[in-house]
């Protein structure tokens, strides 16, 4: 079969499937933590996502579940130690079908499509092709339960066989949600479909660039997910805070005194407003002493030595930036915005 002719306009289908273990949701106190009853409460309906973005897709429905990890699913995804520890995981799964024509294989000497490129093909670059509708569908859940959807591994395969390709969907979104929480301030509740379908219609995310500063804003909060964990001081801070901005700078004017006085607005009333604008002035203060220079660093390849206050003031900064950001884009979403506008009033 290998070395067959593949027709170039004939339909050839296979079965797909991605599972993400998901961290367990369990509170100090052994109690399922709020974001995980909201998540199983949406599954309670089936849910789907259409694919848009790969080539030769043409409105095919992904099914998503959320459901238990038996030991089976456990040894499939590896022995990575947190894995073993999680009870949870989003499957998502279908039919897929493509045509050799339309996917851009290369033709053999005699004009044709080989079955053995398109088996190659399948294996490396499906998951690529799905990618983006995926990792849509699962950065809105994120927003509206991010606690609940830490991934912390994923398995990818095709007709029951694993790919090459299990990609990942790290961040620090949960962990920000949580220190805003601790902190006492409350994110805003946004209604998890609401999220997913706010997410999947923003220009710049399946389609085109951002035309909004929500849009904008969401791009940004995109750059929090990765592949692979990233072990430096910056990175995070910087796709947060340029979000923040996005949302609550004009014209590009970025100030701390802008963003202070934007923030006791949006935050009158809070018993925390206080914090939060001490935290903001701390975070801003810091992402400019990093990006102009004038704070000494260590090389990047020594982890261990962190001193406990630099790594606090490290971790404070990025996990507030990430957590107001998306305290923002939930209240976005909540009043049904694509920007957050102000008027200065003279009394």
């Amino acid at each position: 079969m290998g070395t067959e002719a593949l027709p170039r306009h004939e339909p050839v289908g296979f079965d797909f499937s991605a599972l993400f273990a998901l961290y367990p949701f369990i509170d100090d106190c052994g109690s399922s933590v709020p974001d995980f009853e909201k998540l199983k409460a949406f599954f309670e309906e089936p849910r789907f996502i259409t694919t848009y973005c790969g080539p030769g897709i043409v409105n095919q429905r992904l099914t998503v579940d959320l459901i238990s990890l038996t030991s089976s699913h456990k040894g499939l995804l590896g022995k990575k130690f947190i894995v073993q520890y999680c009870n949870w995981a989003l499957k998502i799964s279908g039919y897929c079908s493509y045509c050799a024509a339309d996917i851009g294989l290369k033709d053999s000497d005699d004009g044709a499509y080989s079955h053995r490129e398109f088996e190659r093909w399948r294996k490396h670059e499906l998951p690529i092709a799905l990618y983006a509708d995926i990792q849509t569908f699962l950065c809105g859940i994120s927003i509206a339960c991010p606690t609940a959807t830490h991934v912390v591994k994923s398995l990818w395969s095709i007709n029951d066989e694993p790919t090459d390709r299990n990609l990942h969907l790290y961040s620090l979104v949960s962990e920000a949600a949580d220190f805003l929480e601790s902190n006492g301030v409350p994110l805003i509740d946004v209604e998890t479909s609401e999220a997913v379908r706010w997410t999947q219609q923003q220009n710049g995310m399946l389609k085109g660039y951002s035309d909004t500063p929500a849009s904008k804003s969401l791009s940004f909060f995109t750059r929090l997910f990765v592949e692979s964990w990233r072990n430096d001081e910056l990175s995070d801070l910087v796709w947060a805070v340029a979000g923040i901005e996005a949302l609550l700078v004009d014209g590009g004017r970025s100030s701390i005194g802008q963003l202070k006085v934007k923030l006791e607005v949006l935050f009158q009333g809070y018993d925390k407003s206080k914090w939060i604008l001490e935290m903001m002035e701390k975070t801003y203060s810091y992402r400019s002493k990093m990006l102009h220079g004038n704070r000494n660093l260590r090389s990047a390849f020594r982890h261990e030595e962190d001193q406990p206050s630099r790594f606090k003031e490290e971790s404070e900064s990025q996990l507030f930036a990430i957590g107001l950001l998306l305290w923002l884009i939930r209240y976005v979403i909540k009043n049904d915005l694509s920007s957050i506008k102000f008027r200065t009033i003279l009394e």
